[in-house]
């Protein structure tokens, strides 16, 4: 200790003034000593909270690029799928209206096959629950934060809600609107064959029960509610591909603008 090395050092009549000084000055000492320490490991932490925010950006950026990827597919389903409902709807519309046999429009049906797969799109959100778990959510500008809350909150909620509704109503349209489509794979997987043969498909038409079934309006009707299904999926992928896109934008100046990544 400062103090007791010159004090060892003092005459014993040494003043007042000269121990006041030497306590002092090792008062600062201690105290310059304990805030360079704390100042140390501020830098430290805030380094560290740096490097860890530079991560977070990247790992989500990425994730966008994958879930980018997965609309996109989704979207080429939901497509296809309403081009080939609109299909069906344009042949039973010749049919009921007198200008198709029954034999012609049945054969349309099996040449336009499956009419939509339920390609079901679900956000990837592993990096965002990880940011929840801790104070990681605080590193981004408010603006920023709010985004990114609402593209996976928002978005989590309407896929979470529409996917069941998808899968259960195609599953349905397979296994009990358009019977068609199960007959055509129990014959291509129990009997071996690359495709139903024609002469099968006719004898399954004219069976009395499924000829009732495609002949009705009911069929029409399953077909019509089907495409509204498959139209507001549409509209949900369409929405969430947007908002990806622009918080991929967002994601991408935050990180130019920190130095994480060059312009």
């Amino acid at each position: 200790m400062i103090s007791k090395h010159v004090l060892k050092q003092s005459q014993p009549g040494a003043d007042f003034k000269t121990h006041a000084w030497i306590y002092a000055l090792e008062a600062v000492v201690v105290f310059l000593g304990v805030s360079v320490s704390l100042w140390s490991e501020d830098w430290a932490a805030d380094r560290e909270k740096a490097s860890m925010h530079k991560l977070d950006v990247e790992q989500m950026l990425v994730e966008l690029q994958k879930d980018s990827a997965g609309l996109s597919n989704a979207l080429w389903y939901a497509e296809t799928g309403i081009q080939n409902i609109n299909r069906v709807l344009d042949v039973a519309e010749d049919f009921h209206r007198g200008d198709l046999e029954y034999d012609v429009y049945v054969d349309s049906l099996a040449s336009i096959g499956i009419l939509f797969l339920n390609q079901t799109h679900e956000i990837e959100d592993f990096t965002y629950n990880s940011l929840l778990t801790g104070v990681r959510m605080y590193q981004f500008p408010s603006d920023l934060a709010k985004d990114v809350r609402t593209y996976y909150e928002n978005g989590g909620k309407m896929f979470g809600e529409q996917n069941p509704e998808v899968d259960r109503k195609t599953l349905r349209f397979i296994s009990e609107v358009h019977p068609l489509l199960s007959f055509r794979y129990t014959q291509m997987y129990e009997r071996g064959r690359p495709a139903t043969a024609i002469a099968d498909t006719r004898f399954f038409f004219n069976q009395p029960e499924v000829k009732e079934k495609y002949s009705s309006l009911d069929f029409v009707l399953e077909v019509q509610s089907l495409k509204m299904t498959v139209l507001s999926y549409r509209g949900a992928l369409r929405y969430t591909q947007k908002r990806s896109g622009m918080l991929r934008e967002k994601l991408r100046a935050h990180a130019i603008q920190q130095g994480h990544v060059k312009p």
